[in-house]
C-alpha cells in the first residue's frame, strides 16, 4: 500500500483591521485585498501530487499582485466567429478552446461539431457551453447533451448571463441545470460562466455554486467574484474590443473572446476536464504449474530473464 504524504504548505501574512491580508515587500506595500482560501473546485477535490501541491503555494503570491497583464490561454468562441487556421491559433500560445454548443431548449450552433475534431488535432483542449435561459432546466440538459454527449475529455461550462431574447435564468434553475448536467457526467464538473449575473442572482455566499469552478467575466484590470467564490479559475477579460489586452487572436477574424488562466500549460491540461481519473486496472495473475523431465542441467527463462539453473 501507497502511503500519501501531504505536506502542509504555509504563507507568512499580516492581518489587518476587517479581516484584510496585507502583503508586504522589503521595499513597498504590493497588495492589500480580501483572504482567499484554496480554490474549492472539483479539481481540488482530487488527490494530487506533491507537484501540484507547490503550484497552490504558488498561486496565492502570484495572485497577491492584481492580474493588470491578462495570460492569454483560452478563446471562447461561436458561429459568430470565422476561424480559419487551428495551427495559428496554437501558435498564438493558445491552449483551449471553449465553443458554443447550445442554447435554451432547442438551439443548436451550427459549427459546434464541424470545428471540434480539427482543434483537437492542432493540440488544443476543447470545450463546450451552454446558453442558458430561464425555465423548463431539464429540456435545456437534454439539448445541451444531445450535442455534446458525455465524455472525460470535453470541459462542459454554464454560461449564465443576461439572456437578451428572454428570460434569465435564476440562480435555482441554475442550480437545477447543474444538479441534472453533473448527474451525467459526474459531480464537480460543470464550470460556471458568469459576471454581475452571478453578482445579482446568489444571495451570500452559496457553497453549491463555490464548490465549482468560477470562469468569470469581468472586463477591467481587477477582477472580482461573487463572495460564493473565493477566486476564480478563468478570467475573459475582453470581447476583442473592451477590456485589456491582447485582443483578438491569430487563426481568428475579427473580435474574439479572449481569457486568462495564470498558471502553466500543464496545469491546464491537468485541470481542464474536471474529472476524476479512472484509477489504472489492477492486472491479472495467473499461476502457472509447469512440469518439466530434462537430464542434467537446465536454465530456467520467463519473458527472456533468467531465474535460476535446475
Amino acid at each position: 500500500m501507497m502511503t500519501l504524504i501531504i505536506i502542509a504548505l504555509r504563507l507568512i501574512e499580516l492581518t489587518g483591521p476587517a479581516g484584510q491580508t496585507i502583503i508586504i515587500n522589503p521595499e513597498q506595500i504590493v497588495a492589500m485585498r480580501e483572504p482567499r482560501s484554496v480554490r474549492k473546485s472539483s479539481v481540488s477535490l482530487r488527490q494530487r501530487t506533491v507537484d501540484s501541491l507547490a503550484w497552490f503555494r504558488t498561486a496565492r503570491a502570484k495572485r497577491a499582485i492584481a492580474m493588470t497583464t491578462p495570460n492569454r490561454k483560452v478563446i471562447d468562441i461561436s458561429h459568430h466567429n470565422d476561424v480559419n487556421d487551428w495551427g495559428a491559433v496554437y501558435a498564438a500560445g493558445i491552449r483551449g478552446v471553449i465553443h458554443k454548443a447550445t442554447e435554451s431548449t432547442g438551439y443548436t450552433d451550427p459549427t459546434y461539431l464541424a470545428r471540434c475534431a480539427p482543434a483537437m488535432r492542432a493540440g488544443l483542449l476543447w470545450g463546450a457551453y451552454h446558453f442558458a435561459s430561464g425555465g423548463n432546466v431539464q429540456a435545456q440538459v437534454d439539448n445541451f447533451l444531445s450535442v455534446v454527449g458525455v465524455d472525460n475529455d470535453t470541459l462542459y461550462a454554464l454560461d449564465w448571463e443576461d439572456n437578451p431574447s428572454g428570460p434569465t435564468m435564476t440562480a435555482a434553475e441554475a442550480k437545477e441545470f447543474i444538479q441534472l448536467l453533473e448527474a451525467q457526467i459526474g459531480e464537480g464538473r460543470c464550470v460556471i460562466y458568469s459576471g454581475n449575473t452571478a453578482k445579482e442572482k446568489i444571495s451570500g455566499r452559496d457553497p453549491f455554486f463555490g464548490a465549482r469552478r468560477l470562469w468569470l467575466a469581468q472586463y477591467g484590470t481587477s477582477p472580482t467574484c461573487q463572495s460564493s467564490w473565493s477566486d476564480f479559475w478563468l478570467w475573459q477579460y475582453s470581447d476583442g474590443s473592451v477590456g485589456p489586452g491582447p485582443h483578438g487572436c491569430p487563426g481568428v477574424t475579427g473580435d474574439v473572446d479572449t481569457n486568462s488562466y495564470d498558471d502553466s500549460d500543464d496545469q491546464l491540461f491537468s485541470e481542464w476536464t474536471g474529472a476524476v481519473p479512472e484509477p489504472a486496472p489492477t492486472p491479472d495473475v495467473a499461476t502457472v504449474d509447469i512440469q518439466i523431465s530434462v537430464s542434467g542441467n537446465a536454465i530456467v527463462k520467463v519473458n527472456g530473464q533468467t531465474i535460476g539453473v535446475v
